[in-house]
């Protein structure tokens, strides 16, 4: 609650200082206001999938633990409600202590509606063998608008980095990657995903096809340089065949008359 106040006078500052300096041009930078009237309803709908997303992370790490996979590293990707899933799935591996370490050696959180808070990144990250990335953009109004509505705290891992406690490093395994210049905005992370796996240093497990040897790409090369001479030749035989055809056709029309 402490955090929510002091958000809530930051906003209120904001705010103030924006209509004394800007007036009415800094009210029409504020969201409209039939999107505010629909914050009831997005929050209800995105209240019930936040709540089974919580209850997935859960899921997926009490099948982790019980090492169904056998003892093979882990790596996790998702976005949005995905990342939020591998999050809480993380939180709830530290929870079981020992048991819940050295199974997932990465995790790749995307666009993550959720807390930026560093404490509980820092737990998450203790979970990870080699990495835990935080990706953000800094553009995506989905979190900006739909998370902060129904939200106590405006700070969200999705839109900023993860920053450290005062007088202490971030955990070692845990890193910021800054996806704003990458992604547009929340529905990008979908479309762009692959590209997006791959600027997170990890394979997408899709191998691209070897280029072929230059001795086919010779052949290939040639082949197309004689079929477009040959088809230049076929274009200008075949209008002179057409004249005389013309010409057959009128001589004869001349004898029949």
């Amino acid at each position: 609650m402490q955090n929510y106040l002091k958000s809530e006078v930051k906003s209120w500052a904001v705010q103030t200082a924006g209509d004394l300096v800007l007036g009415a041009a800094f009210a029409s930078l504020t969201w409209p206001r039939k999107l505010i009237s629909w914050s009831g309803w997005i929050d209800n709908t995105w209240a019930m999938v936040q709540i089974r997303a919580d209850q997935a992370g859960e899921m997926l790490a009490n099948t982790l633990m019980k090492r169904a996979h056998g003892y093979r590293p882990i790596t996790l990707v998702g976005f949005g409600m995905g990342a939020r899933l591998i999050f809480k799935c993380l939180l709830h591996l530290a929870k079981n202590g020992a048991q819940g370490r050295g199974i997932v050696e990465t995790a790749i959180c995307l666009g993550t509606p959720d807390t930026s808070n560093p404490q509980d990144w820092e737990t998450a990250a203790s979970v990870c063998g080699h990495r835990l990335v935080n990706g953000f953009c800094q553009n995506d109004w989905v979190l900006g608008f739909i998370y902060r509505a129904g939200q106590l705290l405006r700070t969200v891992a999705g839109l900023q980095a993860i920053q450290p406690v005062e007088g202490k490093e971030l955990h070692p395994a845990l890193e910021n990657l800054d996806l704003t210049g990458a992604v547009m905005g929340h529905w990008d992370y979908r479309d762009k995903l692959p590209e997006l796996v791959r600027m997170c240093g990890l394979s997408t497990g899709v191998s691209d096809p070897p280029p072929p040897p230059a001795e086919l790409t010779d052949i290939a090369t040639s082949f197309r340089s004689a079929m477009s001479e040959k088809m230049a030749s076929l274009r200008t035989v075949v209008p002179s065949r057409d004249k005389e055809g013309k010409e057959k056709e009128g001589s004869k029309g001349k004898e029949a008359r």
